[in-house]
């Protein structure tokens, strides 16, 4: 326990040196900057698709960013001889990315419910983007480790973000509907947006009870599990020293 902290602490001191956290807050600014110009009748059907985008694509860009610094900076394997688990340095990676992350969600989140007068599920709002954050955190985590340098990485995040965000984008457009919009469950920035709908009450028909949002969620934690335990813990350690 006592580890995890020390690793905490730490990551949470790069994620200042790297400058994230600064990101983070001026990207959360843009948001609110658009809603603000979009206007109220309208916020609500982008400010799900905004804090989804942030959730997802920034945890993406954060994981990546920060294996390969730190690979540059050879911090990484002094820390692989240290009495701390792989786990435990994967874990502490994700919780800097969730924090990140809803940093960005609740203060999004706060300036459209007291500026612009939207309801907000606030509980259901912080529990949703963890998972997305986690979710991400993997696909960025196998981004990265696939990827030869970090032009590579930029490449497949930027192919990721084609495939999955951009229909995303096309269905709050409403572009596209009908059974196309059914099959992009299978994209986790999909189910992100209709969680995030859901909390701003433009998806009526989910609820935590509904079918879709139990399959979505076991989906979306399956995906983790299995990204994490096939690909990610293995090929850690030989990712972290990899010149």
């Amino acid at each position: 326990m006592l580890n995890s902290l020390t690793l905490l602490k730490s990551e949470m001191k790069r994620l200042v040196k790297y400058k994230i956290l600064t990101i983070s807050l001026a990207v959360s600014v843009l948001w609110m900057a658009m809603l603000y110009l979009i206007g109220r009748e309208n916020a609500a059907g982008f400010v799900g698709l905004f804090i989804a985008l942030d959730a997802s694509v920034m945890s993406i860009i954060m994981l990546g960013a920060s294996l390969f610094f730190e690979r540059e900076e050879n911090t990484l394997k002094p820390l692989l001889v240290t009495p701390v688990s792989v786990a435990q340095i994967i874990g502490v990676k994700v919780l800097s990315s969730i924090y990140v992350a809803l940093q960005s969600a609740v203060l999004v989140s706060l300036f459209v419910r007291f500026v612009m007068d939207i309801e907000v599920q606030f509980v259901a709002l912080i529990l949703l983007v963890a998972l997305i954050a986690t979710v991400h955190s993997m696909i960025g985590f196998f981004l990265a480790m696939t990827a030869k340098d970090f032009t590579g990485l930029l490449v497949n995040m930027i192919l990721y973000t084609f495939i999955f965000a951009i229909p995303s984008l096309l269905v709050t457009l409403d572009v596209i509907s009908g059974w196309v919009e059914t099959l992009l469950w299978i994209s986790p920035i999909q189910d992100a947006l209709v969680y995030m709908n859901m909390v701003f009450g433009v998806e009526e028909t989910l609820t935590f009870g509904s079918i879709e949002f139990i399959l979505s969620t076991l989906y979306l934690a399956l995906l983790s599990g299995v990204l994490y335990g096939t690909f990610i813990h293995p090929n850690y350690p030989g990712a972290a020293v990899k010149e």
